[in-house]
């Protein structure tokens, strides 16, 4: 009778992500001695996906499939990657990051 055993999977992960950054700059000097610098940077990171769609995230705002079954409303849902879907979240094309200083020189 053995006393103990164990066994092994390699899985290795080829997972991606792509992030974009754009910065645009300008100083404008109203005065001798005020110089205003102005700068808007936008960013864009896409979800990170798996060459084999091996990723899986909880989503807690989604109805659970067993809810129908049992009659009541429960939140929670295990969320797997598809070819359709690969990426786990949604990609923000909003992220805009405005920046200023007043330098008085």
């Amino acid at each position: 009778m053995p006393a103990n055993g164990n066994t092994g999977i390699a899985i290795s992960q080829v997972s991606r992500t792509w992030f974009h950054g754009v910065y645009l700059q300008d100083d404008w000097k109203a005065t001798r001695k005020l110089t205003v610098n102005l700068g808007l940077r936008w960013e864009v990171q896409r979800p990170v996906t798996d060459r084999y769609n091996r990723q899986a995230s909880f989503n807690y705002g989604a109805v659970n499939p067993i809810s129908a079954a049992v009659g009541h409303n429960y939140l929670g849902e295990l969320v797997f990657a598809s070819s359709g879907s690969r990426g786990l979240t949604n990609t923000n094309y909003k992220n805009f990051a405005p920046e200023s200083d007043s330098l008085i020189k």
